[in-house]
């Protein structure tokens, strides 16, 4: 995939040249250039709308007002047994209001989304939305203590940044198979701060959505220039915790993860690798009776033909510790188990509209048979196509 997109490099660079200002730089952190909420990070090569809609409310000063309607065909293969060949659903019916600079500021995101991911079953929307993180995924408010320190508290994005949550953000319509490890919004509390090319960040947060204070996740984003950064992320749950759900999986809530992300954008381009290394202990309380460990790295990639056309690109490998057929810890498709992925993404936007076809496959090895694809989980390949199209206001 990376190659095929260097081999194209050349073509329309100049015409959107433009869309490299620092304006538009989602590899600098926001607090970094303006002191503003760094919400809703997109990646690319989606847009948001430049100028979205706004009011004055009084001494609260002005107010922002934006949404995200989308929605997404999907066939497969080998489905899971609680699956569907097919599905035709919303990937996004959210608006956002948001305060995004002064002394303090907030961020609200309401409605419904589904949250596709390589690798594990699809489900509704509204399924998606009241069994993971309701229909106000996004609320917190931010406080500026200085030029430098800030404190921000309430349900917010995890630290660790390898993709986002919610589909309009990523340069993939579907997660990739590593971010099925790694919590991605959490309740709590965090301290940044920020000086010339640099930002650091600490959480005292729950986690997996856990309803408990004691995930401690820390950050450092280092801006080399304006094309250039990298990110380093370490969390780890500082307890155990027996509590489970869709949103809080067991063996992941008791985890420690470390995450690499380097992002590079400029003229036409935009890569984004990053290595993820999470592991869970034995713990014989909560019936983890081995430990596991997961390893893995990501190219995530977009070359931009003109303003309007572009082709992104991912591909993965993930292992998980351990012995086929040993141990009872799975966090992938069983102990000793590995997978790769690969995933290519045309997308078309004119103004705030876009679609975006995709082709997904997922390859599992050394799977022990029941945890992988299909009905009866022993097919070791899955293959996807995904068609969304929708609105950025």
């Amino acid at each position: 995939m990376a190659c095929a997109l260097i081999g194209l490099s050349t073509i329309g660079s100049a015409q959107i040249a433009k869309a490299a200002s620092d304006d538009d730089d989602d590899s600098v952190p926001k607090t970094e250039k303006s002191g503003e909420l760094e919400q809703p990070t997109i990646s690319g090569p989606l847009r948001a709308d430049p100028n979205p809609a706004s009011f004055m409310a009084g001494p609260l000063g002005k107010i922002n007002v934006s949404g995200v309607v989308t929605g997404y065909g999907l066939l497969q293969s080998n489905p899971y047994p609680d699956d569907r060949t097919g599905r035709v659903d919303f990937s996004n019916l959210q608006m956002i209001v948001q305060k995004a600079d002064g002394p303090v500021q907030f961020y609200i995101q309401t409605g419904i989304y589904s949250i596709p991911a390589l690798g594990v079953p699809n489900s509704s929307a509204i399924d998606t939305t009241s069994q993971t993180y309701g229909f106000v995924p996004l609320a917190y408010a931010k406080v500026k203590l200085s030029d430098e320190f800030s404190l921000q508290g309430g349900q917010m994005p995890s630290l660790f940044s390898g993709e986002r949550t919610f589909t309009f953000q990523n340069m993939n319509v579907e997660q990739g198979l590593l971010f099925n490890q790694a919590n991605n919004i959490n309740k709590g509390l965090q301290i940044a701060y920020s000086k010339d090319s640099t930002v650091i960040t600490t959480s005292l947060n729950d986690g997996f959505y856990s309803d408990r204070l004691t995930w401690l996740i820390g950050s450092v984003v280092y801006k080399f220039d304006d094309a250039n950064r990298v990110s380093f992320s370490a969390g780890a749950n500082l307890d155990r915790s027996s509590h489970e759900s869709v949103a809080t999986p067991l063996l992941q809530n008791n985890s420690s993860i470390y995450n690499i992300t380097y992002g590079y954008k400029s003229g036409p381009w935009i890569i984004s690798p990053y290595v993820q290394f999470t592991h869970v202990p034995r713990d014989f309380t909560l019936g983890i009776n081995e430990s596991a460990s997961t390893y893995g790295g990501a190219l995530l990639a977009s070359y931009s033909f003109t303003s309007q056309i572009s082709l992104a690109g991912r591909v993965e490998y993930i292992a998980q510790s351990g012995k086929k057929s040993t141990g009872e810890t799975s966090l992938l498709y069983g102990p000793g188990s590995k997978a790769f992925s690969a995933t290519i993404t045309p997308t078309f936007q004119v103004d705030r509209y876009y679609v975006r076809p995709e082709y997904s496959y997922v390859k599992a090895v050394n799977a022990t048979s029941g945890l992988a694809f299909g009905k009866n989980g022993d097919k070791k390949h899955q293959s996807r196509f995904v068609v969304e199209t929708g609105i950025l206001f």
